[in-house]
């Protein structure tokens, strides 16, 4: 049970480091069963010019998806040099990929930063390969949720600089506990608006009959179902958006109804 703990453990902080330190403890527990070329691209991936020269290629990567995706916002064509870059960089990060595939072999999947490059570079691939296959249709927003994908290559980045790895893992921490939060928010905010379907939009119409609402197209029909009143409890306590515009004239006219807002 606990070489089980320990062994896990090593996986998970394994997980979290830099491709060098990746590289250079395979190599160490696997040194025997090295042969010459897979030591030779060990040496390659487990350099310090390897892991800076990869970094700025991903940044590189960055700043052209920003570029494209500012011209393709203003319709314009894409220029042929940035799509020669981009070809060029999935080309680049697969090779990486193949090359780590080589050296870890069987371990490869233990290893979070490549099930994370694989998955990247899959829909890459599998982007183009639509793109070939569909051609340019601008309301095909598939290639463009495959795209923003791509923007995960910056963890990468990330976990070279110890502090924004530190930070990085906090983050990841947190997102665990608000996700859970937020569930707890949506069946809380549920159970209200089944409250304020059957108690508030009947107030809500007397308003809206007398033209208070004039101006608000939706101030009407706030409350008249169950995913309004949801979303108007959304737009109101989350957003802090026009709390007043609705729930002080209701408060006015029925002021029990305060306990809800």
């Amino acid at each position: 049970m606990e070489a089980e703990s320990e062994g896990s453990t090593a996986k998970r902080s394994l997980g979290s480091r830099s491709l060098s330190s990746l590289v250079h403890e395979h190599k160490q527990q696997h040194k025997a069963d090295w042969g010459g070329l897979q030591t030779w691209i060990g040496k390659v991936l487990e350099s310090s010019i390897y892991d800076g020269t990869m970094g700025v290629s991903i940044l590189f990567n960055i700043v052209l998806i920003i570029y494209q995706t500012d011209l393709q916002a203003s319709q314009e064509r894409l220029p042929t040099w940035s799509k020669v870059c981009e070809n060029t960089l999935l080309a680049v990060y697969t090779l990486d990929l193949c090359a780590r595939l080589f050296v870890f072999r069987s371990t490869f999947i233990d290893f979070k930063l490549n099930l994370l490059d694989f998955f990247v570079i899959v829909s890459d691939w599998a982007t183009m390969a639509l793109h070939t296959i569909i051609g340019d249709i601008p309301s095909f927003t598939v290639f463009r949720i495959c795209r923003l994908f791509r923007l995960l290559r910056v963890l990468k980045v990330m976990v070279m600089a110890r502090e924004l790895q530190v930070l990085l893992m906090g983050f990841a921490s947190a997102m665990k506990a608000m996700f859970w939060a937020s569930i707890m928010l949506v069946v809380l905010l549920t159970l209200w608006s089944i409250v304020a379907v059957e108690v508030l939009h009947p107030i809500n119409m007397r308003i809206a009959e007398r033209g208070i609402y004039e101006g608000c197209s939706r101030c009407e029909r706030a409350f008249s179902t169950v995913m309004h009143s949801n979303l108007t409890f959304l737009q109101q306590l989350v957003a802090g958006d026009s709390w007043g515009q609705i729930s002080i004239p209701i408060i006015e006219e029925e002021p029990a109804t305060a306990v809800i807002f």
